[in-house]
């Protein structure tokens, strides 16, 4: 008498795990897609590209103070071709991560706390004419607000600036 380590099911257990697969796979592409919906009907690409903006000009009037105060306390004469080095460093450094690509950071965290039916609820709010001015009021309060915080950046960064620039002095000497 032999004893067969056959289970029978077999063939059904396959099936029943490859359509759990399934269904999982369904569920997380369903999320994928109500998460980009979401994210395009909130303007995350456009607000997230001002913020980029913004955060260039904010980075070359830093660099063109700190030339500025080199060029003021002596030590330095910047040339056509520093300027143009550090305008080559800022184009670089500022593009380093796309908004594209912080929106599909942001959707990937987004919808792990987030069920299916709660994010159709969400895209159905941002889909509607209150969650429409929602998003309007959200990107002219981002303007405004990445306009606040660049200014009190400026004014807080001046003396910073003036500390290294003697530090610098101090170390040449």
């Amino acid at each position: 008498m032999s004893v067969s380590t056959q289970n029978d099911e077999g063939p059904f257990t396959i099936i029943s795990v490859l359509m759990c697969y399934c269904a999982v796979s369904h569920a997380q592409d369903e999320k994928t897609r109500l998460v980009q919906r979401i994210a395009a009907a909130q303007g995350l690409t456009e607000m997230f590209e001002q913020m980029i903006v913004q955060q260039k000009q904010l980075a070359r009037q830093n660099a063109d103070r700190l030339l500025e105060e080199a060029t003021q306390q002596g030590r330095t004469v910047p040339t056509e071709k520093v300027r143009a080095a550090l305008t080559r460093l800022l184009d670089r450094t500022a593009n380093i991560i796309t908004p594209d690509e912080i929106v599909q950071a942001w959707a990937t965290e987004y919808a792990k706390e987030l069920s299916i039916q709660e994010l159709a609820g969400i895209l159905q709010y941002y889909e509607s004419p209150v969650g429409r001015k929602d998003v309007a009021a959200s990107k002219a309060a981002l303007w405004r607000f990445t306009e606040w915080c660049a200014q009190r950046s400026q004014e807080r960064i001046r003396p910073i600036l003036a500390d290294f620039s003697s530090e610098l002095v101090a170390a040449r000497q």
